[in-house]
């Protein structure tokens, strides 16, 4: 039968999924990825493939396929899968997902690919995505080491992930990019990104709604600054309180807390 037919098959999903390790870039095709879609599942075995791609330059699933897919769905709809099984991601050396953060973090060289770092950079944006307090950091850190060795992949992550919907991803963003100028506080590096936490952040109507998202921009910009590199046309009073955000709005009244925290015994301990 179809695919339908073999779709609940363990040792079928299983043999397909490791064949994939295996397969020649040019192998991958629409019907590939029909198929992986169909054995699908929140197992281990089946996003360590999804991570073990994402840094192959020239594979047609690599970190750009996942940016662009993850990229298209709402938070909801990526906490419901990508985040769930970031959230369960082993922190062990043998897992894929460490060892792209441990390479990313201690492997980097002027040899090193700038392509294969921009593709890492990006698997390792997305992972600020969950709430693993651990990886986020370890993440978070690794993006910082690549910033390092290759300034221009903060300009381009900007780019890619300007229209993402989660502050989560955003603010560690550039908190790895403020990281990068406090450990390197070179002179281009200080006069590009404060320029670019300028533009992204502080040089619109709508500044974000984050106080750590603000705080990391902000710093990049006091720092140029502080090193007199800062650009000229930046203005420095744009990017700092008060903000011109949109007010938060609650839809739930002090009344109604209220009356909710009372039936759920709010007074009494036991």
């Amino acid at each position: 039968g179809g695919v339908d037919h073999w779709a609940n098959e363990h040792s079928v999903g299983s043999a397909f999924i490791e064949s994939l390790r295996w397969r020649a870039n040019e192998s991958f095709s629409n019907r590939t990825l029909e198929l992986f879609n169909s054995f699908l599942s929140e197992s281990e075995e089946h996003f360590d493939i999804i991570l073990q791609v994402s840094a192959s330059a020239g594979h047609p699933w690599n970190a750009q396929s996942l940016h662009n897919r993850l990229a298209a769905q709402s938070m909801p709809e990526r906490d419901a899968s990508w985040t769930i099984q970031l959230n369960s991601l082993p922190m062990d050396e043998e897992n894929t997902g460490q060892r792209l953060i441990e390479w990313s973090a201690f492997e980097q060289s002027d040899q090193t690919d700038s392509d294969i770092q921009y593709l890492c950079a990006i698997t390792l944006t997305w992972f600020f995505a969950s709430s693993n307090r651990e990886l986020r950091d370890k993440a978070t850190k690794a993006l910082t080491s690549l910033m390092i060795w290759n300034p221009s992949l903060y300009g381009m992550l900007c780019m890619d992930f300007a229209r993402v919907d989660d502050l989560y991803v955003l603010e560690r963003l550039h908190t790895a990019a403020y990281g990068a100028c406090c450990i390197d506080p070179e002179q281009h590096r200080l006069h590009t990104y404060s320029e670019i936490a300028n533009r992204e952040v502080f040089d619109r109507e709508d500044v974000p709604q984050s106080i750590i998202l603000r705080d990391s921009a902000l710093g990049t910009i006091e720092l140029a600054l502080l090193n007199d590199h800062l650009p000229e046309h930046v203005d420095i009073s744009k990017a700092t309180p008060p903000y011109k955000s949109k007010t938060i709005r609650l839809s739930v009244s002090e009344k109604a807390l209220e009356k909710i925290a009372k039936r759920a015994g709010d007074s009494q301990i036991m």
